[in-house]
Protein backbone atom coordinates (compact mmCIF):
# COMPACT_ATOMS: atom_id res chain seq x y z
CA UNK A 1 0.00 0.00 0.00
CA UNK A 2 1.26 3.30 -0.99
CA UNK A 3 1.39 6.50 0.67
CA UNK A 4 -0.34 9.05 -0.69
CA UNK A 5 1.44 12.72 -1.09
CA UNK A 6 -1.34 14.75 1.60
CA UNK A 7 -0.44 11.80 4.03
CA UNK A 8 3.14 12.08 3.55
CA UNK A 9 3.07 16.04 3.72
CA UNK A 10 1.14 15.23 7.20
CA UNK A 11 3.53 12.90 8.14
CA UNK A 12 6.96 14.64 7.74
CA UNK A 13 5.19 18.15 7.93
CA UNK A 14 7.83 19.31 5.68
CA UNK A 15 5.91 22.83 5.01
CA UNK A 16 7.07 24.02 8.07
CA UNK A 17 10.22 24.41 6.90
CA UNK A 18 11.21 27.49 4.54
CA UNK A 19 13.13 26.72 1.43
CA UNK A 20 15.91 28.69 2.67
CA UNK A 21 16.03 26.92 6.05
CA UNK A 22 15.80 23.38 4.07
CA UNK A 23 18.70 24.94 1.92
CA UNK A 24 20.75 25.78 4.96
CA UNK A 25 20.71 22.23 6.10
CA UNK A 26 22.26 20.82 3.31
CA UNK A 27 25.52 23.99 3.66
CA UNK A 28 25.37 23.23 7.09
CA UNK A 29 26.32 19.71 6.92
CA UNK A 30 28.69 20.43 4.83
CA UNK A 31 30.15 23.12 6.79
CA UNK A 32 30.36 20.70 9.68
CA UNK A 33 31.51 17.67 7.93
CA UNK A 34 34.67 20.17 7.20
CA UNK A 35 35.74 19.57 10.83
CA UNK A 36 35.90 16.32 10.64
CA UNK A 37 37.96 16.58 7.30
CA UNK A 38 34.82 15.13 5.21
CA UNK A 39 32.25 12.85 5.37
CA UNK A 40 32.81 9.05 4.99
CA UNK A 41 33.96 8.00 1.43
CA UNK A 42 32.30 4.65 1.33
CA UNK A 43 30.40 2.33 3.86
CA UNK A 44 33.61 0.65 5.35
CA UNK A 45 34.65 4.10 6.31
CA UNK A 46 31.96 4.83 8.69
CA UNK A 47 33.37 2.12 11.48
CA UNK A 48 36.95 3.91 11.61
CA UNK A 49 35.93 7.91 10.73
CA UNK A 50 35.02 9.12 14.81
CA UNK A 51 32.64 11.30 14.39
CA UNK A 52 30.49 11.85 11.20
CA UNK A 53 27.27 11.89 12.51
CA UNK A 54 28.20 14.92 14.20
CA UNK A 55 27.13 16.87 11.24
CA UNK A 56 24.03 15.74 10.98
CA UNK A 57 22.94 16.12 14.37
CA UNK A 58 24.31 19.49 14.83
CA UNK A 59 22.27 20.13 11.14
CA UNK A 60 19.00 18.37 12.50
CA UNK A 61 19.68 20.18 15.56
CA UNK A 62 19.83 23.95 14.43
CA UNK A 63 16.81 23.27 11.71
CA UNK A 64 14.38 21.37 14.41
CA UNK A 65 15.24 23.51 17.96
CA UNK A 66 17.99 26.16 17.11
CA UNK A 67 19.27 25.47 20.40
CA UNK A 68 22.91 24.40 19.16
CA UNK A 69 23.59 28.12 18.10
CA UNK A 70 22.15 28.96 21.80
CA UNK A 71 24.46 26.85 23.17
CA UNK A 72 27.68 27.90 21.30
CA UNK A 73 26.86 31.68 21.78
CA UNK A 74 26.94 31.00 25.71
CA UNK A 75 30.05 29.04 25.00
CA UNK A 76 31.44 31.70 23.35
CA UNK A 77 30.67 34.68 26.10
CA UNK A 78 31.80 32.76 28.47
CA UNK A 79 28.20 33.37 31.07
CA UNK A 80 24.59 32.65 30.27
CA UNK A 81 23.82 35.82 31.16
CA UNK A 82 22.37 38.05 28.63
CA UNK A 83 21.54 34.79 26.13
CA UNK A 84 17.73 35.45 26.86
CA UNK A 85 15.12 32.17 26.88
CA UNK A 86 16.32 28.73 25.97
CA UNK A 87 14.54 27.86 22.47
CA UNK A 88 11.30 26.04 22.74
CA UNK A 89 11.33 22.36 21.05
Amino acid sequence: MAIKNDDKNQLYRLNRFSQEQLSQFSSNIATYSSGINGMPKNNSEVFTKRGWLLPFLFSYGELLWGRWMYWMAILQKGTIAGSGPIPPD
